[in-house]
């Protein structure tokens, strides 16, 4: 805005704006940028301290880049896990951190990964911890000993930081 107009101006935009409290519509921003700050944490069950824990992690990291994060619990059924993915491709997140699913039915698997290639090509990037069987995603894997722990591949650049691997880097 300031490059547009000029510095007085722009102040008295910004003064009016802060006294009206007013906010930027979230899903009109996204839809004109393609995605949003939105990002996505699929969890199994958010009271166990092992997902806790890469929860708290991974969240902390979005806080650090600005980014909302929207965490959902599947209860561990495998269609609530597509269906997140889905609702989150409608939102436009710019990512989404599957923690723990590995479910290894083909029918999922296969349904799943349709999911998440749609979510990919529409700007979003995917990532997982945990034994996945997911085509073209790098998944993190929890390592012997390591139980209530976040696994070692997303502690090296803080739990999630490295992990968006499939898809485009904004």
């Amino acid at each position: 805005m300031r490059a547009l107009v000029g510095p007085e101006l722009a102040d008295r935009v910004l003064r009016a704006a802060k006294v009206l409290r007013y906010v930027s519509n979230a899903p009109a921003q996204a839809l004109a940028r393609s995605t949003s700050t939105v990002v996505g944490l699929i969890v199994h069950a958010v009271d166990d301290p092992y997902f806790s824990a890469i929860a708290a992690g991974a969240m902390r990291v979005a806080a650090e880049r600005d980014l909302l994060t929207m965490m959902a619990s599947t209860f561990r059924d495998p269609e609530r896990e597509i269906d997140y993915v889905s609702r989150l491709r409608a939102h436009r997140a710019r990512g989404v951190l599957l923690v723990g699913s590995g479910f290894t039915a083909t029918s999922i698997t296969d349904r799943l990964h349709e999911e998440i290639s749609a979510f990919v090509a529409g700007g979003g990037r995917v990532a997982c911890i945990g034994e996945h069987s997911l085509r073209s995603i790098r998944c993190c894997r929890r390592t012997a000993g390591a139980r209530n722990r976040p696994p070692s591949c997303c502690s090296r650049s803080g739990t999630g930081g490295s992990a968006w691997s499939a898809g485009r880097r904004s």
